[in-house]
């Protein structure tokens, strides 16, 4: 096999590229997907927003010039085949999301010399934010994209490293201080991309659609 192609987990060999993109996402079950969301607009609803924020999230990673990687949890989702036979499927492996973008990483760090890793959560995101992600990983080890509820929506490396993730309290308000101080710690240089909002919450949903109709 060529070294310039790599033999992927869905049995295709794809054309190595600098980048790779890591998507991470559920497998989309009602109950499963979207609980905040589903306690005002019920499993149902939240079902259908969390299936739009998918589309939204791989149409645009369709237009960017990069190896993509969907990595599902708990199993990999069969159904996406059809129309999404240019991606790459893998399964998260790890006890907590920070350990499963840990083993990501490492993954797909193996075969691209930068890699970005964003979720299904936030709509505001586009190919020019993340195609200034990857540029911006020729400068700095580090490019983070800040999220409104104190998270993030994008994290980019260059190298990886267990401390990045060690200490982070998932799903509260520190986890973007925390995972600053700990690229601190790490003394890697670290760029900020542009705040974002993720939708979380019916309110979240509602306040998107409405600022994407303007």
């Amino acid at each position: 096999m060529s070294k310039n192609l790599v033999k992927q987990s869905n049995d295709r060999e794809i054309k190595r590229a600098e980048n790779g993109l890591i998507i991470f996402l559920r497998v989309a079950e009602a109950g499963k997907v979207k609980t905040r969301l589903a306690k005002t607009a019920g499993k149902s609803v939240a079902l259908q927003i969390y299936q739009k924020l998918v589309k939204i999230t791989l149409d645009q990673a369709r237009h960017l010039n990069c190896t993509t990687y969907l990595y599902f949890y708990p199993t990999i989702d069969q159904s996406f085949n059809d129309e999404n036979k240019d991606f790459i499927f893998r399964k998260q492996y790890g006890e907590d999301l920070g350990q499963k973008m840990k083993i990501a990483f490492d993954q797909v760090l193996e075969n691209h010399e930068k890699a970005v890793i964003i979720g299904t959560d936030c709509p505001y995101i586009n190919t020019e934010i993340i195609t200034d992600a990857f540029e911006k990983l020729d400068k700095y080890d580090v490019t983070l994209g800040p999220a409104t509820d104190g998270g993030y929506y994008l994290l980019g490396l260059t190298k990886n490293h267990s401390q990045l993730f060690s200490g982070v309290e998932w799903s509260t308000p520190m986890v973007l201080p925390k995972t600053i101080e700990n690229i601190n710690l790490l003394q890697w240089s670290v760029v900020l991309l542009p705040t974002l909002s993720d939708v979380d919450y019916e309110d979240d949903w509602i306040k998107y659609l409405n600022e994407s109709q303007l």
